[in-house]
Parts: C-alpha cells; sequence; structure tokens
C-alpha cells in the first residue's frame, strides 16, 4: 500500500505493513530504523520497475531515499515501508549500515555499491 502525505507531515505504517517478500526476523534487521518505517521512492521505482542505484541516509532525520541515477521529480515520488523496498530489491541490503549523512549509489542494478558522504550542492 502507498501512502502520500501532506509536505512535511509523517507517515507511520502499521507494523503489519510489511512486505510479502521480506521474511527478516526482527533480530536480524540491519538497518536502523524499523521494518514498517516510510521512506521516501520513485513510482518508477514501486510500479515500473526501475532500479534502485541511489539510496541516502539523511543527517537530520536518519530517513532513507531510494532513487534511480538522476535527478527525482517530485511528482514521481512515492512513500512506501522499508520492508517493501527490501523485498523489492534486496541488494540493499549491503549499504544498510551506511551512517546518516552518507549516501550509496551504483551505475547499474549490476555493479557492486559505492558508498560516501553526501556533498550537499550548494552548501
Amino acid at each position: 500500500m502507498l501512502f502520500y502525505p501532506l509536505p512535511g507531515t509523517r507517515v507511520a505504517l502499521p507494523a503489519t505493513e510489511r512486505h510479502p517478500l521480506c521474511t527478516m526476523r526482527d533480530a536480524d534487521w540491519p538497518f536502523d530504523q524499523p521494518a514498517n518505517c516510510a521512506v521516501i521512492t520513485l513510482r518508477s521505482i514501486v510500479f515500473g520497475g526501475a532500479p534502485i542505484l541511489h539510496v541516502t541516509h539523511d543527517a537530520d532525520d536518519h530517513g532513507w531515499q531510494f532513487l534511480g541515477s538522476g535527478d527525482a521529480d517530485m511528482a514521481d515520488a512515492a512513500v512506501v515501508s522499508l520492508s517493501h523496498i527490501v523485498g523489492r530489491d534486496p541488494s540493499v541490503l549491503q549499504v544498510a549500515d551506511i551512517p546518516p549523512g552518507w549516501h550509496a549509489w551504483r551505475p547499474t542494478i549490476a555493479a557492486p555499491w559505492q558508498r560516501g558522504p553526501r556533498q550537499i550542492r550548494g552548501g
């Protein structure tokens, strides 16, 4: 299920909103946020099958974003549970340990993840 909150609001997903392909036990969950945490992604990833090529872990609120290779368009934004993302692309588990303020990227879905501190444009 997708949620589209009003700008500036947060969404808490019920504990039952775990993607059916994500069968990890809670004790094995590697992210610093729970499996039912709302994350930002793109409709093209959720509905169109586009690959996740860029992952950011926000420094300010520890939120996660799962994006494509280019600049994201707000019209393409979607909010889903973190477990939904893991169910769609289990390779994101490889970057679950990036610290807040960092990001990971890869040129193609077959390429290994690269990681480093995030440089904010204009700042």
